[in-house]
């Protein structure tokens, strides 16, 4: 929902008023960096499993949330990108599949 956008855009710009784009991008892969480490730690420590999957949701949020923002900052819609990057996915499955049965 683009309304989502604009309201995260309009909050963050009040906080950051010039945030530039660079920044933001670190932003986006500092909470990947964390959905990494919920990842690793789930492995690492399995007895602990559903901690850690509890934070790589909370985690999963916030990167889009970022993702989201990235987008307003860029004027890209989100649902078009999401839906984009839905279609090629499966072009790239079929391709795959393709090859892989040849």
């Amino acid at each position: 929902m683009k309304l989502k956008q604009k309201k995260i855009l309009e909050i963050t710009r009040e906080i950051f008023p010039r945030e530039p784009l660079s920044e933001q991008l670190l932003v986006v892969l500092y909470e990947l960096g964390d959905l990494a480490k919920c990842i690793k730690n789930m492995k690492r420590y399995p007895g602990d499993k559903n901690l850690y999957l509890a934070e790589a949701r909370k985690a999963i949020g916030d990167l889009i949330t970022q993702v989201r923002l990235t987008c307003e900052l860029l004027g890209f819609s989100f649902e078009e990108l999401d839906e984009f990057g839905y279609r090629a996915f499966l072009e790239k499955f079929n391709d795959y599949r393709r090859e892989r049965f040849k």
